[in-house]
């Protein structure tokens, strides 16, 4: 017992004495701290003092000292790969639920745009209106592109402005499309690029302890930086414990997002088909001059939309309408000397 103590207090001798062994040593040390053998805090030169031993005592030789220091620092950083080997599988796991939450989020917002346009198609050709409900606003922007209205810019952003309240009223209208809340994980990860991208890499590695910025590091499974003070000592069996668990919370989440994704796609599905039978297009016989009749028919699809009942309890589709009409009427004054009337 007193050759272990007598061989570590020389050990710490040798790290404060010779300044090209000192790297493996802080390295050493800031391994042991992650694998939990001691409480994280800065590395210091002949931290123990010396400790109980005598540095002259140990039977010793200098470079087996040494070369026992880079074998402790290889069987720790062994250890610690197992960690780190758990935490990519984390990091995977956490790629996967965010891709998953991503087109979960994608489908359910398609089968919302599907829903809105199957309640305009229905409401609006019971109601006054009709035509295919996502064409109007296509076709005005191409119409006033090819008359050339003067206020073309002012139009473009009152169209932008009337689909926004128009799927707003809708929407408010409409059951929710059921969606399960989907919590991705935290996970710590290098780079820029975002946890949800297809050009995501799962690139977990054990820290190399001889850089010079190492006690920067956050080890997974708590705790802070390894070079801050704590009192509490991590063990390796609480991190790998804690990062086990996390990474089991996330495999119920991929499975939870894999069927609700599953089953957001099948009712997209089944919206695309209820759309095509509701939003037949209607077919107008244009005359002479297709532009204005075009942009006529148009103005007043929306005037009758406008007076639609359905649209009644909202106030911001009413104001975004009514500035829209207004706007188009004045380019088709401008251009064929024609004001329509409301």
């Amino acid at each position: 017992m007193n050759q272990i103590l007598d061989c570590g207090a020389k050990m710490e001798q040798l790290c404060c004495n010779e300044a090209e062994w000192k790297p493996t040593c802080k390295a050493l040390y800031f391994c042991e701290v992650a694998v939990g053998k001691h409480p994280a805090g800065p590395y210091v030169c002949g931290r123990g003092g010396g400790g109980p031993g005598d540095p002259s005592k140990c039977s010793t030789d200098d470079s087996t000292l040494r070369q026992q220091a880079s074998y402790a620092l290889q069987m720790c950083e062994n250890t610690l790969q197992k960690l780190y080997s758990l935490q990519g599988e984390l990091v995977e796991c956490a790629h996967d639920v965010a891709v998953c939450k991503t087109n979960l989020d994608h489908e359910t917002d398609k089968a919302m745009n599907a829903s809105r346009s199957i309640w305009k198609c229905q409401h609006t050709q019971s109601g006054g209106g009709g035509g295919d409900a996502d064409g109007g606003v296509n076709s005005i922007h191409d119409e006033i592109v090819q008359i050339g209205c003067n206020n073309y810019a002012a139009i473009d952003a009152l169209l932008q402005s009337f689909v926004l309240a128009e799927a707003a009223c809708i929407t408010s209208q409409l059951p929710k499309i059921p969606v399960p809340s989907i919590t991705v994980p935290h996970v710590d990860v290098p780079g820029n690029i975002p946890l949800d991208s297809p050009d995501f890499k799962v690139n977990v590695k054990t820290p190399d302890f001889t850089s010079p910025d190492i006690g920067d590091i956050v080890v997974p499974g708590g705790g802070g930086r390894l070079d801050i003070s704590s009192q509490t000592t991590i063990t390796f069996d609480e991190r790998k414990t804690a990062v086990q668990s996390e990474k089991m919370k996330c495999e119920d989440s991929k499975s939870t997002c894999l069927a609700a994704e599953q089953k957001s796609i099948d009712i997209c599905k089944q919206k695309e088909q209820q759309k095509a039978q509701a939003c037949e297009p209607s077919r107008v016989q244009l005359s002479e001059n297709p532009n204005k009749d075009a942009l006529r028919i148009s103005v007043q699809s929306l005037q009758m939309l406008k007076s639609n009942p359905a649209f009644a309890q909202c106030v911001d589709f009413g104001a975004a309408i009514n500035a829209l009409i207004a706007a188009l009427q004045e380019c088709l004054a401008d251009k064929f000397s024609a004001v329509l009337y409301n």
